[in-house]
């Protein structure tokens, strides 16, 4: 089950576990949000760590320039970043772009969820 909430020009997408993965309390839904900028990313990760624990930092990675994951402090998993244009490259052709908002009709990006 996966569920996109467009909240203003902020994007909150979700998810379940897998059919293979056993689920206990806090690891069968996971929260997925983009934000606009790093200064954002920053802030939503810094309210959603105080009591939970730290999975990565936010930090620049290859695939975006202000990535976090944490578990909050009532056991869900969060991952905050920014909202990026797809650039419909390489990514898109080898099956999955976690930042793919194109339209572009060969991009098959949106087909697989992004949490």
């Amino acid at each position: 089950m996966h569920s996109i909430l467009p909240i203003g020009n902020e994007t909150i997408y979700l998810c379940d576990t897998i059919p293979n993965m056993p689920t206990t309390f806090g690891n069968g839904s996971f929260a997925c949000v983009e934000l606009g900028d790093a200064e954002s990313v920053k802030a939503a990760f810094e309210v959603l760590k105080e009591g939970g624990k730290v999975f990565c930092e936010a930090q620049e990675t290859f695939w975006n320039k202000c990535y976090a994951e944490l578990e909050d402090k009532f056991g869900l998993k969060w991952t905050i970043m920014i909202e990026e244009d797809c650039t419909c490259t390489a990514e898109c052709s080898s099956g999955y772009n976690p930042n793919c908002a194109c339209s572009h009709s060969a991009c098959h990006c949106k087909e697989i969820p992004k949490c």
